[in-house]
Formats: structure tokens, sequence, C-alpha cells
């Protein structure tokens, strides 16, 4: 089902931003949120042009499990890309 992509925010002075980019031979998707939830809930994906909701820490799980096999180098320009990009 097709939703609009609402943050949940429960405090000031916290401003999460996590994006996950799948790309595939056939499709990009797209995980992003900027919630302060439990697993940073809720998650908007974007597949085709269509946005969904997703209403759990699923891909904050999935990220984490991944981290340990980033590059730290490469971890730590993408995070500073990442804030550069959200100070603009």
């Amino acid at each position: 089902m097709i939703e609009e992509y609402v943050p949940y925010f429960d405090h000031t002075d916290d401003f999460p931003f996590v994006e996950i980019v799948l790309e595939l031979p056939s499709e990009k998707i797209e995980f992003s949120t900027v919630s302060q939830g439990a697993g940073r809930s809720p998650w908007k994906c974007v597949v085709e042009s269509e946005t969904y909701v997703v209403n759990s820490g699923a891909p904050m799980r999935a990220l984490n499990v991944l981290v340990p096999y980033l590059q730290r180098d490469r971890l730590t320009r993408l995070i500073a890309a990442a804030r550069q990009r959200n100070q603009r």
C-alpha cells in the first residue's frame, strides 16, 4: 500500500538521517529515515517512483549487520559527505 511518509519525533536537538540505496540490475530501491524512533522507524521506501512506509526497524538492523564489513575509510567519507549534504 502506498502511504505518505511521516517521520517520528519525540524530542528536539536530534536530527538523524539514514539512507540505504540498493542499486539492482533492474531497479533502484531507496530506504531513508529522519525518524527518532526505535530502529529509526518508520522508514520511507521508494521503489520505481512509488513511496511506501516501512513501520519496523528492519532496515536499520540490516545496516547494522553490514557495518562491520564496510571499509572504514570509505564509511568515514560517506558519513562526511552525507553530513555536508544535510547542511546545505
